[in-house]
């Protein structure tokens, strides 16, 4: 790693990271985390929830004061708090909150039947709050409104085929662009990310249940965490590729000549799309993966420059796939190759968690390298990057879950032997 590098960037951002708090709006009664870079005025669901994650190891790392760390943990339980001010009567919550159009999200649904709410990383958010401050009472009364969220996943998004949660459009689900998503049929992409997110949702359900005292809630949510990994293995790990693969949904018998297919008909209830993505890494980061799986992962996949693997960091999509595209959109966002910081985050952290040390500092290596060149000729970070060049696309001054390597930035180091 680039300790000229990795040093400049802790500086940059131990210099701003407190530009992520937003003060309180006349709509959102509390401060709140924001993403910087043109994103000042809002309130990003998971977005928040892993910039969080990024500002308590900053936090640790610069030994913050006191002052500056409640001012930070104050930001994050107004943003859980903001976001259940809007909750729905269904439970649903908003994926963002704007300032001046508090209400988008409730329009939306009553215009387009809930192209998809509040990613699974509410409870996640919630509990790491908790385990980090060791309080709890702030969300207390709250815990009937998280499970109300929870239960909206069951009865919206949820395919009791194959016991696999899906999309229930491609509108706003974070990694715009995701050809597996993106363009595809309403309630048909079992998303390896989706599913992902929701087994440490679960888990971080089940701990919160643990801390409020409810056994047999907490019970459950492991049982249904269990059953979801089973889902994962079944159904979304490729055996001839050894890949994690999105799933269609949309497997069934044409009955609409009553006589015709009266035999065999369609008894698989998905199929693989083949199609390379970085979330073929998540169930790493999520624990979902057997150590055989993980294994092949690497030997196969993690060092194919052709597909995802480059100079500057891990690729989106595949380079080798006819979607391939870096060019410059905000509206979608493009994941259609470009490198982004949080899948580069949640790659390294699975291969961290898996016993893959020597290939998460090497990646880490090139995430620094990646970002030290873009602080040091800029002064700032970008949203996202090419791959061949790494070059910054758009929005510098994006904070948010760039922010993620200075956790890998720390882990590196303490695998070195460093501090």
């Amino acid at each position: 790693m680039n300790e000229k590098y990795s040093d400049l960037i802790m500086n940059h951002l131990q210099a701003n990271y407190l530009k992520m708090i937003h003060s309180p709006t006349d709509k959102f009664h509390r401060p709140y985390i924001v993403a910087g870079g043109g994103y000042e005025t809002c309130m990003w669901d998971w977005d928040s929830f892993f910039a969080s994650v990024s500002l308590f190891r900053i936090m640790d790392m610069t030994s913050a004061s006191d002052a500056d760390r409640a001012a930070v943990v104050n930001a994050m339980k107004g943003n859980i708090l903001n976001f259940l001010d809007f909750q729905l009567p269904s439970g649903a919550l908003p994926h963002s909150l704007y300032v001046g159009a508090e209400h988008l999200f409730a329009d939306m649904i009553e215009k387009y039947d809930e192209p998809n709410m509040h990613k699974p990383v509410f409870a996640q958010f919630v509990n790491m709050v908790i385990e980090q401050t060791g309080d709890a009472q702030w969300v207390a009364d709250r815990m009937p409104d998280i499970a109300r969220f929870m239960r909206r996943y069951d009865e919206k998004y949820y395919d009791d085929r194959t016991g696999l949660y899906f999309w229930r459009s491609g509108a706003v689900i974070g990694v715009d662009n995701d050809p597996c998503t993106f363009g595809r049929p309403k309630n048909s992409s079992a998303s390896v990310y989706l599913n992902c997110l929701m087994i440490k949702e679960l888990d971080a359900m089940s701990r919160l249940w643990d801390t409020f005292g409810d056994a047999a809630a907490a019970e459950q949510c492991r049982a249904k965490k269990t059953a979801l990994t089973d889902a994962v293995q079944k159904y979304l790990w490729d055996k001839r590729d050894c890949f994690f693969y999105t799933a269609d949904l949309q497997c069934q018998t044409d009955k609409e000549i009553p006589w015709l297919n009266s035999g065999m008909g369609v008894f698989w209830p998905c199929l693989p799309m083949r199609i390379r993505v970085w979330t073929g890494f998540m169930p790493l980061w999520a624990g979902a993966a057997t150590p055989q799986q993980a294994q092949e992962l690497v030997e196969k996949h993690l060092y194919d420059t052709e597909a995802l693997c480059s100079d500057y960091g891990m690729r989106t999509l595949a380079a080798n796939e006819p979607m391939y595209n870096c060019d410059r959109t905000s509206n979608p966002s493009n994941w259609l190759g470009p490198i982004w910081l949080i899948s580069n985050y949640m790659i390294f952290q699975g291969l961290y968690d898996y016993g893959y040390h020597t290939e998460a500092a090497d990646l880490c290596a090139r995430i620094v390298n990646l970002l030290g060149r873009d602080i040091e000729e800029n002064g700032a970070m970008h949203e996202y990057y090419v791959p061949e060049t790494g070059i910054g696309v758009m929005n510098p001054g994006f904070m948010n879950w760039n922010y993620l390597v200075a956790n890998m930035i720390d882990e590196t180091r303490k695998m070195n032997g460093k501090k």
